[in-house]
């Protein structure tokens, strides 16, 4: 076998041995196959290393919302925690280098319920109920569920000596007859006289009470429920 200048030996076949012609590009260049594990300081001699960035490192801004969106925050361990925005414009007001803190995951179910024009809401099953409507001032106080539940209270003026019919105007008229009313003294006299309260007629809009107030002054309070006039 004719031998030429090589600084190259391949290894084809078991039985043959190459040599191969020593050129430029073969300088410092070397195949291996496998796994290797190197140690030490690596020194490049020519051209920069490349170092591929994160993908997470780089996150695209939505539009007409934040810009420039230029890093992730992670520690030692790699937990991402937060990134900074060069600018960002809420209501108006423009934020330099804002950092964000990434928060836990919570429930927003039930935040966006839209109770106009329901009567009914439920969650899960339940029933939920808001008050849609409220009136108050100072000798009376109305509210009204979306169930159509309704509760209202109020005042009583001074009771007078004698048997005094008083009547009771509802802030909102209830459905029927069938609510229930609560009357109360609202004072005590120091001569043991008692206050007797009854019920002399009701409708829908008032309730005219009969009351035997012994001493007169003292003042009342009362309360009354049932469905509204509105209520299906």
């Amino acid at each position: 076998m004719k031998e030429v200048a090589a600084k190259k030996v391949i290894l084809k076949n078991k039985d043959d041995i190459y040599l191969l012609p020593y050129t430029s590009a073969d300088a410092d260049a070397v195949h291996k196959a496998g796994e290797e594990t190197i140690t030490g300081t690596k020194t490049f001699k020519n051209g920069v290393p490349i170092i591929l960035q994160h993908p997470d490192a780089t996150v695209a801004a939505p539009p007409g919302t934040v810009s420039n969106i230029v890093q992730d925050f992670r520690d030692a361990s790699g937990a991402r925690t937060g990134c900074v925005y060069n600018s960002i414009t809420q209501n108006g007001e423009v934020l330099s280098q804002l950092q964000v803190i990434r928060g836990g995951v919570y429930n927003t179910l039930g935040l966006g319920i839209d109770a106009a024009n329901k009567s009914t809401l439920t969650h899960n099953g339940v029933l939920l109920r808001y008050v849609d409507y409220f009136f108050a001032n100072e000798w009376g106080w109305c509210r009204k569920w979306s169930d159509g539940w309704l509760e209202q209270g109020g005042i009583i003026g001074d009771f007078v000596g004698g048997l005094d019919a008083i009547v009771l105007s509802f802030l909102r008229p209830f459905l029927h007859t069938g609510y229930s009313i609560f009357v109360t003294r609202g004072g005590f006299k120091g001569d043991n006289t008692r206050t007797d309260i009854g019920i002399i007629a009701m409708s829908t809009v008032n309730c005219t009470l009969g009351v035997w107030a012994g001493s007169a002054g003292s003042m009342g309070r009362w309360y009354a429920c049932g469905w509204d006039s509105t209520a299906q």
